[in-house]
């Protein structure tokens, strides 16, 4: 049944982003052949113009709407008047958590990778060939100061500590939507009223270990520490972006829990 619920999802996902997308890569085609149009006059400079801005607004527009369609489709189809079909089916209320995260996070990456299609395509010829020439330059560059190796897990970590933060936001999203149907009313309000006072939270502490590594810092109880990080800074480096993946991963598995208790116990449809 789960098997069902992906292929269902992922129908869902394909039919919202179908527009978009065919749009995106037309934008994008558009502005490969004007640019075979390349002359001085204002006018192509003009349409030029136009259409790298569109191409900007597209790929913007196509970052919105994947977002959107995950917060939308989550809230609907288990807290509205669907959660009523959605809870008869044989799939426990976690499965149904897991399902929504792993589509969405599925065409986050189909979304981006999208996005550099169409960009590849508007830069085809010349421009995409610099471009290419540019990345394996910074590669070698890099890799020959760090070794290739040590430059290939910082680009692996970056990614996974991408792909947690995107998740984790999501499931904030998620968090808030489940602590706002525990109402009879205004759910919209209260889900916005949460968000708004884990958003403050999150400032507030942030604020605090600036503050806290401020007096540290003026008072040179960290120098010890500061050495020690620029004598191992790779080590450092690394360890800092785990430990950055890690807590991301626990604080959206704090958030996940919760919410799939509150749909568990307090589920309270509309």
């Amino acid at each position: 049944m789960v098997g069902k619920l992906f292929k269902h999802e992922i129908k869902y996902y394909i039919r919202s982003l179908m527009f978009v997308e065919i749009i995106l890569f037309a934008v994008a085609l558009m502005t490969r052949i004007i640019q075979f149009l390349e002359n001085d006059s204002i006018i192509y400079d003009i349409v030029f113009g136009s259409s790298v801005i569109m191409l900007v607004i597209t790929t913007l527009a196509a970052i919105f709407l994947i977002v959107v369609m995950g917060v939308v489709r989550f809230y609907k189809n288990l807290f509205s008047h669907e959660g009523y079909l959605t809870f008869t089916l044989p799939v426990s209320p976690m499965q149904h958590l897991f399902v929504k995260l792993s589509t969405y996070m599925l065409f986050v990456i189909v979304t981006v990778f999208s996005i550099l299609v169409a960009l590849s395509i508007a830069t085809f010829g010349d421009v995409l060939v610099e471009l290419v020439k540019a990345g394996a330059y910074l590669f070698e560059y890099v890799g020959d100061r760090i070794g290739h190796l040590s430059l290939i897990m910082y680009a692996v970590e970056f990614i996974l500590l991408l792909l947690v933060s995107v998740a984790q936001q999501m499931i904030i999203y998620y968090f808030c939507m489940s602590v706002g149907q525990l109402t009879g009313k205004n759910r919209i309000w209260l889900s916005l009223g949460v968000y708004f006072i884990i958003y403050i939270a999150t400032q507030v502490f942030e604020t605090i270990l600036i503050v806290i590594y401020s007096i540290l810092d003026s008072a040179n109880a960290l120098d010890g520490i500061i050495d020690y990080i620029g004598n191992h800074i790779e080590g450092c480096a690394h360890f800092g972006l785990w430990f950055m993946i890690v807590f991301y991963a626990l604080v959206s598995g704090v958030y996940f829990l919760v919410s799939h208790r509150i749909i568990s116990r307090k589920l309270n449809l509309e």
